[in-house]
Protein backbone atom coordinates (compact mmCIF):
# COMPACT_ATOMS: atom_id res chain seq x y z
CA UNK A 1 0.00 0.00 0.00
CA UNK A 2 1.53 3.51 -0.80
CA UNK A 3 0.64 6.78 0.69
CA UNK A 4 1.17 10.02 -0.68
CA UNK A 5 3.00 12.75 1.26
CA UNK A 6 2.79 16.02 -0.51
CA UNK A 7 5.34 18.81 0.62
CA UNK A 8 5.73 22.37 0.02
CA UNK A 9 9.26 23.49 -1.45
CA UNK A 10 9.90 24.71 2.08
CA UNK A 11 9.25 21.61 3.68
CA UNK A 12 10.81 19.48 0.81
CA UNK A 13 13.61 21.33 1.63
CA UNK A 14 13.95 21.50 5.31
CA UNK A 15 13.72 17.45 5.10
CA UNK A 16 15.75 16.39 2.18
CA UNK A 17 18.71 17.53 -0.27
CA UNK A 18 18.77 16.99 -4.07
CA UNK A 19 22.28 16.12 -5.09
CA UNK A 20 23.80 15.29 -8.43
CA UNK A 21 25.87 12.63 -8.29
CA UNK A 22 29.52 12.80 -7.58
CA UNK A 23 30.87 9.19 -6.22
CA UNK A 24 30.11 5.83 -5.64
CA UNK A 25 30.82 6.83 -2.18
CA UNK A 26 27.06 5.61 -0.18
CA UNK A 27 25.45 4.10 -3.44
CA UNK A 28 25.55 0.19 -2.07
CA UNK A 29 23.41 1.60 1.14
CA UNK A 30 19.87 1.92 -1.13
CA UNK A 31 17.53 -0.42 -1.24
CA UNK A 32 14.26 -0.77 -3.32
CA UNK A 33 12.23 -3.68 -4.22
CA UNK A 34 13.06 -3.58 -7.86
CA UNK A 35 16.80 -5.25 -7.58
CA UNK A 36 17.39 -3.66 -11.11
CA UNK A 37 17.23 -0.58 -9.96
CA UNK A 38 19.50 -0.90 -6.98
CA UNK A 39 21.74 -2.44 -9.70
CA UNK A 40 21.88 0.37 -12.07
CA UNK A 41 22.88 3.00 -9.00
CA UNK A 42 25.50 1.18 -7.62
CA UNK A 43 26.78 -0.69 -10.79
CA UNK A 44 25.92 1.56 -13.69
CA UNK A 45 24.91 5.16 -12.71
CA UNK A 46 28.50 6.92 -12.07
CA UNK A 47 29.60 5.20 -15.75
CA UNK A 48 26.49 6.49 -17.85
CA UNK A 49 27.37 9.89 -16.34
CA UNK A 50 30.94 9.79 -16.91
CA UNK A 51 30.23 8.66 -20.43
CA UNK A 52 27.59 11.54 -20.71
CA UNK A 53 25.21 9.59 -21.33
CA UNK A 54 23.37 10.29 -18.05
CA UNK A 55 22.68 12.52 -15.04
CA UNK A 56 21.99 10.81 -12.29
CA UNK A 57 20.56 12.94 -8.86
CA UNK A 58 20.03 11.37 -5.56
CA UNK A 59 17.08 12.33 -2.61
CA UNK A 60 18.91 12.46 0.87
CA UNK A 61 17.30 12.41 3.54
CA UNK A 62 19.31 15.27 5.62
CA UNK A 63 18.73 14.04 9.31
CA UNK A 64 20.01 10.60 8.62
CA UNK A 65 22.11 11.06 5.23
CA UNK A 66 20.24 8.05 3.65
CA UNK A 67 19.20 8.17 -0.01
CA UNK A 68 16.12 7.26 -0.27
CA UNK A 69 15.22 7.84 -3.76
CA UNK A 70 17.10 8.47 -6.77
CA UNK A 71 16.48 9.54 -10.14
CA UNK A 72 18.93 9.57 -13.44
CA UNK A 73 17.89 11.83 -16.86
CA UNK A 74 18.98 9.69 -19.76
CA UNK A 75 19.73 10.50 -23.39
CA UNK A 76 18.13 8.45 -25.02
CA UNK A 77 14.72 7.47 -26.67
CA UNK A 78 12.04 4.82 -27.19
CA UNK A 79 10.39 4.80 -30.77
CA UNK A 80 7.25 3.76 -30.87
CA UNK A 81 4.79 2.77 -34.22
CA UNK A 82 2.21 4.82 -34.62
CA UNK A 83 -0.56 1.79 -33.22
CA UNK A 84 1.37 2.13 -29.98
CA UNK A 85 1.39 5.77 -29.73
CA UNK A 86 -2.75 5.78 -30.38
CA UNK A 87 -2.93 2.86 -27.90
CA UNK A 88 -1.74 4.62 -25.15
CA UNK A 89 -2.69 8.42 -26.65
CA UNK A 90 0.99 10.01 -26.63
CA UNK A 91 1.52 12.68 -29.54
CA UNK A 92 1.07 16.29 -29.94
CA UNK A 93 2.28 18.72 -27.86
CA UNK A 94 2.56 19.29 -23.69
CA UNK A 95 -0.41 21.57 -23.47
CA UNK A 96 -2.51 18.81 -25.29
CA UNK A 97 -1.66 15.86 -23.61
CA UNK A 98 -2.66 18.07 -19.88
CA UNK A 99 -6.18 19.22 -21.57
CA UNK A 100 -6.21 14.57 -22.20
CA UNK A 101 -5.12 14.12 -18.85
CA UNK A 102 -7.89 16.32 -17.12
CA UNK A 103 -10.66 15.49 -19.54
CA UNK A 104 -9.69 11.80 -17.62
CA UNK A 105 -9.82 13.59 -13.94
CA UNK A 106 -6.12 13.29 -13.57
CA UNK A 107 -4.23 16.70 -12.71
CA UNK A 108 -0.39 17.55 -13.93
CA UNK A 109 1.12 20.27 -11.59
CA UNK A 110 4.74 21.59 -13.29
CA UNK A 111 7.26 22.49 -10.73
CA UNK A 112 4.32 23.69 -7.67
CA UNK A 113 6.08 21.95 -5.05
CA UNK A 114 6.96 18.25 -4.57
CA UNK A 115 5.30 14.72 -4.18
CA UNK A 116 6.90 11.89 -2.84
CA UNK A 117 4.78 8.22 -2.87
CA UNK A 118 6.06 6.16 0.13
CA UNK A 119 5.05 2.68 1.35
CA UNK A 120 2.87 2.21 4.25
Amino acid sequence: MCARIELSRKEFEEYFSLDRLVSSEGLDTFSCSIEEYNVYLVRESLKSQDDMIAVTYLLHEKSTKNIVAYMSLIADAIKLHASEKELHQLGGDLQSMMNRGKAKGKEYRLFQGFSLETAA
